[in-house]
């Protein structure tokens, strides 16, 4: 299998092991616990750090790499008859449209650092509102990379956030952010090319879902985000970004 071929030169290549199955279990959406057990079949030696994680998932089932790899046809099997024709038709849109236009996108200009995973649960906030001294905190940088900003807006926004609330503040927060760009000197970033990042990468809160449900999370709070992510999709038609691709 070419897939499974990559990620065992991959671990192989990389001298530091550790550092290789976080890494190759981020970008494949492979569970470390998954990984370790392919390669400890394929006679390959792991760190003794992780060796608790194969104990912990010693009842894990070897995973369909292929499924795992492309979790979007996983999570459509699951959801079957569960969501109607027409959304079932949206998730084979965005999953088959999206991709290449969202990573053109990332290597253009204006991007910069992304927390990964700014959900609401992440910040801290004082309870003392009206002492200025006092910043909100975002914690959890463990997904953090370089990306566009609105990454972490349509997330935040477009999945967490129920669509009466989202609808009432949505645009006016997008707008305070790019007001707070230009007030601190970004330059060639128009509000029209605010506007078009943040509904392009309100698509991906579909893949989010997608991996998230591969690992695990509570299905009551997946199918809630689903519902957010669908609404917002909708409501703010993102699938014309695509039509003409």
């Amino acid at each position: 299998m070419a897939q499974l071929s990559k990620i065992l030169k991959w671990y192989e290549e990389t001298k530091d092991k550790g550092e290789a199955i976080r890494l190759i279990s981020k970008k494949s959406r492979i569970t470390q616990g998954g990984l370790i057990k392919i390669l400890l079949k394929n006679g390959y030696k792991i760190p003794k750090d992780f060796e608790i994680i194969e104990e912990w998932e010693e009842g894990y089932e070897e995973p369909n790499l292929e499924e795992e790899m492309f979790t979007s046809i996983a999570i459509q099997k699951f959801l079957g008859y569960r969501i109607s024709d027409k959304r079932n038709e949206l998730f084979n849109t965005v999953f088959s449209k999206y991709p290449p236009i969202a990573n053109e996108r990332i290597t253009k200009e204006n991007i910069t650092i992304i927390h990964g995973d700014a959900h609401l649960w992440n910040f801290l906030c004082p309870k003392d509102i009206n002492n200025e001294k006092l910043k909100a905190c975002l914690i959890d940088w463990a997904t953090w990379g370089i990306g566009v900003g609105c990454q972490d807006l349509s997330n935040m926004i477009g999945m967490f956030f129920y669509p009466d609330y989202r609808q009432l503040v949505e645009k006016n927060l997008i707008k305070r952010y790019h007001d707070t760009l230009l007030k601190f000197g970004i330059k060639n970033y128009s509000w029209d090319d605010c506007w078009y990042d943040y509904k392009l990468f309100t698509l991906s809160n579909l893949h989010r879902i997608a991996v998230w449900w591969s690992i695990g999370l509570p299905l009551t709070d997946l199918w809630r985000w689903l519902e957010s992510s669908f609404c917002t999709i909708e409501d703010l038609n993102c699938l014309e970004l695509l039509e003409s691709k």
